[in-house]
């Protein structure tokens, strides 16, 4: 079976044009190409705006012009990450998929599925061709560089969308109604240093953190994930102590793309002449004491590495004590601490505008709409609650406080991992209660 044979067809088979199209973010050309040509091919009114967001309009069912508007919005772009050695092209290559039982991920489980959001993509197109069921005025608006700053969603053009009623489709647990959000911001740390030949009796070592699960920073936060660089950097911290500050980096990398769980990282360090056992025992019992996947690798001596030697000290410290703020606080104002642990340690900073947060409202018309449509359709009530990860809708407030949202969209796991896999079930139960408001909607006057 391939995913041309799952139901709802109409929506699997969109959902597969999709994925041959190559859509990283800040790379959504091809995908705004596609659905500009989607709408061209199914006489579909279509705009943009200076940003490269995508606008779309089809106009009531006969008789049922009076019902309200209602945008159904998504976002083009998706996070490119692949399993090692990387041998996919984001920029040029489909993404290949493959049905495991009531699954579906990427072939093999090499790179990302795409699904977040190009399923929520492929239902909003699908709900504006279905020749099947009654509907008002509906809109699509599909959003360019949500995955990497909300870049769409905070430019969004002055009139893309006329409508008041907005039904978000990038959440992913089915049976599960979404009506607020985490905001964010992002910190840079910029460190100097200079450039300093190995010191004289110095071993060199470089230390492996490797193959956490990862995961999506924000949906997947909860769960209690390893974040590879959060454990390099106490291990660290711990070398720093034991060795009395006599340890030199003359190498670190950790972690895949700024919305994923650091799966990957490690340290090439240098450290006073001792004993291997010296050094790796301080290893070993850093591994009983967290993570399982921690290895000590010993490498030949360096005769010219370039060290952090000057400021390494400074920037452990920094990093140690940055991932303590994240991990131990949530205060408003955690990104001011996170900026002046920096600042203190020399580094030179730089924090983005954000995105705002959306507060939910329990009072919501189109949430009492949402809920009765799904009992109606499965004789359960849906959960309806917040969620850490970022989504557009605080931004599409900001431009029309009168905008009445909620999320949802079918049960993904592992997103933002080659491990990303989507629930087919979950997928026609989200098809029939999208059409399932629509309807209902289309009843209002």
């Amino acid at each position: 079976m391939t995913i041309t044979d799952l139901e709802p067809k109409l929506v699997f088979g969109i959902f597969d044009e999709i994925t041959k199209v190559p859509r990283p973010s800040k790379k959504e050309g091809k995908i705004r190409e596609f659905l500009l040509e989607f709408a061209k091919r199914h006489n579909i009114e279509a705009k943009t705006d200076p940003i490269g967001n995508v606008a779309m309009r089809v106009p009531a069912t006969a008789g049922k012009e009076g019902a309200p508007t209602v945008v159904l919005q998504g976002h083009m772009d998706m996070v490119p990450n692949q399993t090692k050695p990387e041998t996919h092209n984001f920029d040029t290559d489909p993404i290949l998929t493959e049905v495991d039982g009531e699954w579906l991920h990427s072939k093999d489980y090499k790179t990302t599925l795409g699904a977040d959001n190009g399923i929520g993509v492929a239902m909003a197109l699908a709900a504006l061709v279905d020749k099947s069921y009654e509907h008002g005025p509906i809109e699509t608006l599909f959003t360019v560089d949500e995955e990497t700053g909300l870049t769409g969603a905070k430019n969004l053009g002055k009139d893309m969308i006329t409508g008041n009623i907005l039904i978000n489709l990038d959440s992913e647990d089915e049976a599960q109604i979404f009506l607020g959000c985490a905001g964010g911001i992002d910190t840079l740390g910029h460190f100097d240093y200079t450039d300093a030949p190995a010191p004289a009796g110095y071993q060199f070592f470089k230390f492996s953190i490797l193959k956490f699960k990862g995961g999506h920073s924000g949906a997947d936060i909860h769960l209690g994930r390893a974040n590879a660089n959060k454990q390099l950097a106490r291990f660290l911290f711990s070398l720093y102590r034991a060795y009395d500050g006599q340890v030199a980096v003359a190498d670190i990398n950790g972690g895949e793309l700024r919305n994923v769980i650091p799966g990957n990282a490690y340290a090439v360090i240098g450290v006073v002449d001792t004993p291997n056992d010296t050094l790796c025992s301080v290893g070993v019992d850093y591994r009983c004491r967290s993570v399982d996947s921690f290895k000590c690798h010993f490498l030949v001596a360096l005769n010219s590495a370039e060290l952090l030697f000057k400021h390494s000290g400074k920037f452990v410290h920094a990093l140690a004590e940055v991932f303590f703020l994240v991990g131990r606080h949530s205060d408003n104002d955690i990104a001011g601490q996170i900026y002046a642990h920096f600042d203190l340690s020399g580094a030179r900073v730089e924090q983005g505008d954000g995105y705002p947060g959306w507060t939910p409202n329990m009072n919501s018309e189109i949430l009492k709409v949402a809920v009765k449509a799904y009992e109606d359709l499965y004789g359960i009530t849906p959960l309806c609650t917040s969620l850490h990860a970022g989504l557009e809708c605080g931004n599409f407030l900001l431009n029309n406080p009168k905008l009445d949202m909620i999320s949802f969209g079918p049960t993904l796991r592992d997103v933002h991992t080659p491990k990303e896999s989507m629930h087919i079930p979950a997928v026609d139960k989200c098809w029939n209660h999208l059409r399932r408001i629509l309807e209902m909607l289309a009843d209002e006057k």
